[in-house]
């Protein structure tokens, strides 16, 4: 028994190692899991809302928004939120609005001072929807797909998707997200976010 205690406390010390790596990874930048490789710039559709989930690993609370703007284009300019999910796993309530964010210049896009609180393990939704001149921002070039059923259609239908989207004219982000939203199996149409959790 001794043997085995010894054991099991030497195996407790890398796992506990990995979360305390992984705690100060959480202070940073959250951003999608499963990417597997970065454009320095793709042009993202105006006028259409995407969003794809994105689970916190830690509680706390989201005090940054952005991304990054691969390619400047005068005029320019994308929102971003965090949506709450609704019984059938896509986006449901607005909780969280960037504001106007300009890409206009290359470089990192951050908007801080923002305050919402996150739970470790639920699922929250990150949305874009750009307007004007077209930006061209940091995408991924692949990605684990999702597994979502999709119940407006049948309970049974499901699709590996890269995110979803639904035709938003540009403005501030709806409260609820619109009716007739698409199960879209691209990842490359959707930018890579950077978000902020405090804790």
């Amino acid at each position: 028994p001794g043997a085995e205690l010894h054991r099991a406390e030497r195996s407790a010390v890398p796992v506990e190692a990995a979360r305390i790596a992984y705690e100060a990874i959480a202070d940073t930048f959250y951003s999608f899991t499963g990417i597997t490789s970065v454009s320095s710039s793709t042009s993202v559709t105006n006028n259409v809302l995407r969003a794809r989930s994105i689970v916190f690993g830690v509680s706390g609370v989201v005090s940054v928004l952005g991304l990054i703007v691969g390619t400047g284009v005068a005029t320019s300019v994308i929102r971003i939120g965090l949506y709450s999910t609704g019984t059938d796993g896509l986006p449901l309530s607005l909780l969280l609005d960037s504001g106007e964010i300009d890409c206009s210049t290359n470089t990192r896009k951050l908007v801080t001072g923002l305050s919402l609180p996150v739970g470790a393990g639920s699922t929250y939704w990150v949305a874009f929807l750009s307007g004007v001149a077209t930006p061209n921002l940091s995408a991924p070039n692949a990605m684990e797909r999702l597994p979502i059923v999709n119940s407006s259609a049948a309970a049974t239908t499901a699709a590996l998707i890269g995110h979803v989207s639904v035709a938003q004219a540009y403005g501030a982000l709806p409260a609820t997200w619109p009716a007739g939203t698409a199960l879209q199996t691209t990842v490359n149409a959707i930018p890579v976010p950077l978000i902020g959790v405090s804790r």
